[in-house]
């Protein structure tokens, strides 16, 4: 199968190789390399010559939507994935053009959090309060001689931890349901970035959870990404990081890294008839709560 990936940053590249290993005959749209055989700098012309089955956009955050329109007007009518989040500013978009449209929230297939996901259906569960805190350095996952110029560095162009890291929002919607604001900070504390912010707390409310606080921060030199819930079966713990799952009665480790959560999310995609990735309405509400927050948000 032909694919496509627009855009080859980090997380571009990692799309590529990822599908490489899965099979498939991977192309790439990348003014940043060479054109070749393999890698092209206009996308009418990729699309003409390559006729992809699979496209997926993995370009800055600001051009997203300008890349999907792109796709709808040289009527590309296969299977999409587009990085998280989308960040689409338009009231309205049709994506009936597209047999699959999908968003890259590819924390739902990490097998800790569907561990997770079964538990929550007990029907003797009840949830108290809800944590959910991921802080990671900014240099940590942007080098130094982009981390002024790189787009998570501006928020002109789509930067900053709630945009980058929304990957947790898409968990709460995903686990918790819909979530109701009550309080939202956020600002940029640090120096590492150029301007977008670096730190928000959220409090939210929803119908299964009264309280949930959601902390994200590109400032903590000490990375940890952790699900902490208290219920009425005891606290139950959830380290992403190490891939570990903690009850009061035991511990549970996971083989399945964050890294192979990628190649599962393409076969569910391409393979899969029972679909367990974020769908285009999944990734609209993952965005109107990040313009809610901000809407909301209280700056020092």
């Amino acid at each position: 199968m032909n694919c496509l990936v627009i855009g080859l940053g980090s997380i571009g590249i990692r799309h590529k190789e990822v599908l490489d290993q899965m099979g498939m005959n991977t192309f790439s749209l990348s003014k940043h390399y060479p054109k070749s055989d393999k890698n092209y700098h206009n996308l009418e012309e990729a699309l003409e010559k390559i006729d992809p089955k699979y496209v997926v956009v993995a370009n800055e955050t600001y051009l997203h939507l300008e890349t999907v329109l792109k796709l709808i007007n040289l009527q590309y009518k296969g299977k999409l994935l587009v990085e998280k989040p989308l960040d689409f500013k338009m009231e309205s978009l049709s994506v009936s053009n597209f047999i699959t449209f999908s968003v890259g929230f590819n924390l739902r297939f990490l097998p800790l959090l569907l561990k997770l996901q079964k538990f929550l259906n007990n029907s003797d569960l009840e949830i108290f309060l809800v944590e959910i805190y991921y802080g990671n350095l900014f240099s940590n996952w942007r080098d130094a001689s982009r981390r002024k110029n790189s787009y998570s560095s501006n928020t002109a162009k789509g930067g900053g931890v709630l945009r980058d890291f929304s990957h947790e929002i898409d968990l709460i919607f995903w686990l918790f349901g819909l979530p109701k604001i009550n309080f939202a900070y956020g600002t940029r504390l640090g120096r590492e970035t150029f301007d977008s912010d670096d730190i928000w707390f959220i409090s939210v409310s929803t119908d299964k959870v009264p309280i949930l606080s959601l902390t994200l921060n590109s400032l903590d030199t000490n990375k940890k990404r952790e699900i902490r819930l208290l219920t009425s079966l005891g606290t139950i713990i959830l380290d992403l990081e190490h891939n570990k799952f903690f009850t009061e009665q035991k511990q549970t480790s996971f083989k399945v890294s964050i890294a192979e959560t990628y190649k599962l999310m393409h076969g569910n995609i391409l393979l899969s008839a029972s679909p367990r990735y974020a769908t285009f309405d999944d990734g609209i509400r993952v965005d109107n709560f990040i313009y809610s927050a901000e809407n909301v948000r209280i700056e020092s």
